[in-house]
């Protein structure tokens, strides 16, 4: 029992296997979308339209980024775009059901606080949508 030790692998020519093949095992993307969705949230419950649109950013980007590095999907801007596509159908839908109108003397009425909502919603998707295209057309010319 006395001679039994613990083979650390310094001994042979690899090394210490468990310390130079380790990967990381903790991914930052959980934290982007925690803080992504609450900024977002906070955004849309306050009126505030920078904090809607940089946390629907922040969540959406993350949320692709999340996929991607754990392989469920091969690149991450198709998915950007799909997230995308349900913020702004989300925020037409929000902007439409409260009174919002596009067109006639105005360019876009906004009659109330929660079409103003919807609207922040609408411009968070079209530039998640316009960052997906951008990031896919980036990816092909690389």
């Amino acid at each position: 029992m006395a001679n039994e030790g613990v083979d650390d692998g310094a001994a042979s020519g690899e090394g210490n296997r468990a310390v130079t093949d380790h990967k990381p095992s903790a991914s930052l993307w959980p934290m982007f979308v925690a803080f992504g969705l609450a900024i977002a949230e906070v955004g849309v419950v306050v009126g505030v339209f920078v904090f809607t649109v940089v946390g629907f950013l922040m969540f959406t980007g993350a949320v692709a980024g999340i996929l991607a590095e754990a392989g469920y999907v091969e690149r991450p801007w198709v998915t950007l775009g799909v997230l995308g596509t349900v913020v702004l159908a989300l925020g037409i839908a929000v902007f439409a059901a409260f009174g919002g109108v596009v067109g006639g003397p105005e360019l876009v009425a906004v009659p109330n606080a929660v079409a103003y909502r919807g609207l922040s919603m609408i411009s968070a998707g079209a530039l998640t949508i316009l960052t997906a295209g951008v990031g896919s057309v980036r990816g092909e010319l690389a």
